[in-house]
């Protein structure tokens, strides 16, 4: 408190303009709502005082749609990162059928060919001249 008395002016003229100021705009008006906005230092400690709740509201609703936006960011990120999955899952899939359809179909190759061996066998007496046996690689080749 000492250094903002020490900065006042020595005498009483300090004293005089606050008398004038209090006579000329009376108490009422200089510590009011209203006429603080005249007066820079009063206008700003009013408005500080009178408007720090909505800042304060403010502030945390700015903070809050951050956060929603941010987090609809994320979450469009990841329904992204799903799309691309499923669309690999979906691919890969395609794949698997196709190779699972392959080695079924050698799989019935496989055994038309035993039965055809085995009634072969049958009509010319188990030394049956024995038919051309192909490996899955020759088999899908033919098959295309």
């Amino acid at each position: 408190m000492d250094p903002i008395i020490a900065l006042l002016p020595k005498g009483g003229g300090w004293s005089v303009v606050a008398v004038l100021l209090m006579l000329t705009f009376g108490s009422q008006q200089i510590f009011s709502k209203e006429g603080a906005g005249r007066f820079w230092l009063f206008g700003r400690i009013a408005d500080k005082i009178a408007h720090r709740k909505e800042h304060a509201i403010e502030r945390e609703a700015t903070i809050e749609r951050t956060r929603s936006d941010y987090l609809e960011r994320m979450i469009g990120d990841i329904r992204r990162d799903l799309d691309d999955e499923r669309e690999r899952s979906r691919c890969a899939e395609k794949q698997l059928r196709s190779d699972l359809d392959d080695a079924w179909g050698y799989v019935r190759y496989a055994t038309d060919w035993s039965r055809a061996v085995l009634q072969m066998s049958v009509e010319h007496g188990w030394r049956p001249p024995l038919p051309e046996w192909l490996t899955p690689d020759q088999w899908r080749s033919r098959k295309r």
